[in-house]
């Protein structure tokens, strides 16, 4: 639109154009921004960004994109190298790992700001189902500040979960609806319904903003996503002095609901390194099953993972893979138990594991259900119990039935099962939204 002039000039003539997170850029948003560089001769563009942290690539994310703006376009490049986040040990390992990083924007080592030395500590296993043993030390080594375990898939983050919480141990997940919208969310698009706005409605008022807030409170006490719908809606508000309909609508399009996660003293954040990213923790443990590290993705991957952890940083793992990396750690140990199998497994199932048209003739009472409501299973069907009667609400889709059944052949069984979240989800062909339930299905061995 820019290029072909199908857009008033004057929206984007500008100065400066600062891009954060530029490692970040896909070829759709470099285009924009040689779009207005055509049309801003004097344009002064600021582009910060780490290419060795570009973990996006599986969504078109290139940091190629970001040395463009250097090779083609003679910007010259300013390196910072000071680490105000993690301990010298730390800090010295990142350097020697991301070094087999190849085609790297930065050559000269990270230096730590902070005098401590930390910890590095390197568990290699020997046998399987290594994440009791990593269990077994991040409660037998806590001792204070803001811990997470990092993993590499979604299962693997629930399987620790479910065995912190056989433990007693206060632990929570970062969450994600994957490529949904967080506006569709049953809650928030209540809260929405309940602010009551009109066509010309330009500025949401103090009163229904509260107003809605109460009604919602109300209308969902029971609702164990509550907490966090809350959360989402205070973060807008304490960030505008003026509560603008479209900046309202543009915040809930764009946040993720890993944006409002917040790590407590005592309380174990489970997550996968994806998700990790932007955030820190004073002890991190990570756990690599087999790692790969072949290719530079995965490299970047786990750089972002090591480099989350402000003063401890513990990795369990098994094959050889980090045997070579020993010498960088403060301490480097071999484990040859034989861990047993978890006994309970947590499937956080999303729209892409239940059948989507199950649900069209559901909608009204789908509504009147709320977020951590149990649901039966009986084959591939969810249940729920409403007004003293069983109704289906929900569907395996095909490949998550077998999914299951390659759960169940190895002795386990499904113990419950409940909502997680209600969302608006609309066809392609639909004239209608459909609400869908994202369930948790929780298993047991034995």
């Amino acid at each position: 639109m820019i290029r072909s002039d199908d857009i008033d000039l004057g929206k984007v003539t500008k100065t400066v154009l600062v891009i954060d997170e530029a490692q970040d850029m896909d070829a759709n948003e470099f285009s924009l921004v040689e779009a207005l560089m055509e049309r801003n001769d004097e344009l002064r563009v600021i582009a910060v960004g780490d290419d060795d942290q570009n973990i996006y690539q599986f969504r078109g994310s290139d940091s190629k994109y970001l040395r463009k703006l250097i090779t083609d376009y003679n910007a010259k490049q300013y390196d910072l190298v000071e680490n105000y986040r993690s301990s010298r040990s730390i800090v010295n390992f990142a350097n020697c790992f991301v070094k087999e990083i190849t085609e790297r924007l930065k050559t000269a080592d990270i230096s730590a700001v902070t005098s401590q030395n930390g910890e590095v500590r390197f568990v290699k296993h020997t046998g399987s189902y290594i994440e009791n043993a990593l269990i077994d030390d991040v409660i037998s080594t806590y001792d204070g500040g803001t811990t997470c375990v990092l993993t590499n898939t979604n299962d693997e983050t629930l399987v620790v979960l479910g065995i912190l919480k056989q433990r007693g141990v206060e632990a929570k997940l970062i969450q994600s609806i994957g490529s949904l919208d967080i506006y569709n969310i049953a809650e928030l698009r209540y809260f929405i319904k309940k602010l009551q706005l009109t066509d010309d409605t330009a500025v949401i008022s103090n009163e229904q903003w509260g107003n809605a807030v109460y009604e919602l409170q109300t209308a969902y006490s029971d609702s164990t996503c509550l907490p966090l719908m809350l959360d989402i809606l205070n973060t807008f508000k304490e960030n505008n002095k003026k509560l603008y309909r479209s900046d309202f609508e543009i915040f809930l399009h764009e946040s993720r609901l890993e944006d409002f996660y917040k790590a407590e003293q005592g309380v174990i954040t489970i997550s996968t390194m994806h998700r990790s990213k932007g955030r820190e923790f004073d002890n991190v443990y990570v756990l690599l099953n087999n790692p790969d590290i072949a290719s530079d993705e995965n490299k970047r991957k786990l750089y972002v993972a090591f480099t989350r952890a402000k003063s401890k940083l513990c990795v369990h793992y098994s094959g050889t893979a980090f045997d070579k990396y020993k010498d960088c750690a403060t301490d480097f140990s071999v484990d040859e138990k034989e861990y047993s199998r978890p006994t309970d497994i947590t499937l956080q199932l999303s729209y892409k594991d239940v059948y989507l048209d199950f649900f069209k003739d559901k909608k009204h009472l789908i509504l009147k259900l709320k977020s951590g409501a149990e649901l039966e299973v009986e084959g591939r069907r969810l249940y729920c119990n409403y007004c003293g009667k069983k109704y289906p609400v929900a569907q395996f889709s095909r490949d998550c039935s077998n999914r299951i059944q390659s759960i169940t052949q190895k002795g386990y069984s499904i113990k419950s099962a409940r909502i997680r979240y209600i969302v608006a989800w609309k066809g392609e062909n639909d004239e209608r939204e459909t609400a869908i339930i994202l369930p948790d299905v929780d298993l047991k061995l034995g």
